[in-house]
């Protein structure tokens, strides 16, 4: 009478460099008065869990993601001018994900075949440590990446080119032209009264921009306030220059 079942279990995965890494079990239960059937599906069962996680950890430990987890996915993004990084939910199709955010994010590409996306997260910070890169706190939904996001643009080095409008003497809005501001700036002027209009310029998917990515657009660089309100200033006497009667009063 048989009274014992024994199963094993082995994968092979390959790695980075051309190598592989095996792992395989083993493991015997007593049938009892249990369905053999059962006891072998248990078993196995037991034995693909254990066997998959230990492939999975080896991927991670060589820089590459885990195959057969079902745990979310996280991916370092990093902007490079404004030397920001990030972990952020991994949302295929993610380039249409980055190209909604104000920046210039990619996803971070390591070296020796480091995989930086599509990474569980306890692993994707692992791998941002160990390369010395300092992130902002993961983000665990893409509705919190934006907010963050978004919020980055009242920091000093990131920039926003904004189309400017003011009310003209019909009341219509009249534009201006396009500057560009540092973030204060930009927090400062869409709480200045309702004469006042300024909106995003989208650049090739981005409405935020650090100062060094500036040089490739032509337009003026506006570093104050008090710089912004004069050329504001310039602009709407420049597109209704007084008339004589008010040149006059004025003198």
């Amino acid at each position: 009478m048989i009274t014992q079942l024994t199963v094993s279990f082995k994968r092979t995965q390959s790695l980075p460099g051309y190598c592989n890494v095996s792992c395989g079990l083993t493991m015997t239960a007593d049938i009892s008065d249990g369905d053999p059937r059962v006891v072998e599906q248990n078993l196995r069962n037991e034995l693909e869990r254990s066997v998959n996680e230990w492939i999975d950890d080896a991927l991670e430990q060589a820089g590459q993601p885990a195959r057969y987890s079902t745990a979310p996915r996280y991916d370092l993004l990093w902007w490079r001018s404004a030397e920001l990084a990030l972990i952020a939910p991994h949302t295929p199709p993610m380039h249409d994900v980055l190209r909604s955010l104000p920046g210039k994010w990619k996803v971070y590409v390591g070296e020796d075949d480091d995989c930086f996306t599509n990474q569980r997260l306890a692993n994707l910070k692992r791998m941002a440590t160990d390369i010395g890169l300092q992130y902002r706190p993961e983000f665990l939904t893409i509705d919190e990446l934006r907010e963050w996001v978004d919020a980055h643009l009242t920091l000093t080095g990131l920039w926003s080119i904004v189309g400017v409008y003011i009310l003209d003497p019909a009341s219509e809005w009249e534009y201006l032209g396009r500057i560009a501001i540092p973030g204060e700036v930009y927090a400062e002027l869409t709480t200045t009264g309702s004469t006042l209009k300024i909106e995003p310029v989208p650049l090739t998917g981005t409405v935020g921009i650090s100062q060094s990515d500036l040089a490739e657009f032509k337009m003026p660089i506006i570093k104050t306030v008090d710089d912004a309100r004069t050329w504001l200033q310039e602009q709407a006497t420049e597109a209704h220059p007084p008339d004589d009667d008010e040149a006059l009063e004025e003198n």
